[in-house]
């Protein structure tokens, strides 16, 4: 959304269930978005073009960034935390 007009700027269409949480790297100029359908989606800000999407095997409950933008950090319903490296979308343990 546009802050000033109020404005629909994008639309990111990807996930087949509810998103529960999202979380931007502005420096990066990415999106990373979870929810319902157990998937953990990389979003480019500027065109909303899904990049990457990795199955979790649970629901995501809450997705955070580190403060180096560096790797995102993955709640999961099953009680299980997952942190992947964001260049190439590894799991690292």
């Amino acid at each position: 959304w546009d802050i000033r007009s109020g404005a629909q700027t994008r639309m990111f269409k990807g996930h087949t269930s509810g998103i529960l949480s999202a979380c931007g790297i502005g420096a990066h100029n990415l999106v990373f978005t979870g929810g319902v359908d157990k998937k953990l989606c990389c979003w480019e800000m500027g065109t909303g073009q899904l990049l990457s999407v990795l199955k979790t095997g649970s629901q995501v409950q809450c997705v955070g960034v580190s403060p180096k933008g560096d790797r995102v950090a993955v709640g999961l319903h099953d009680g299980m935390i997952r942190l992947w490296c964001c260049a190439g979308m590894s799991e690292k343990g």
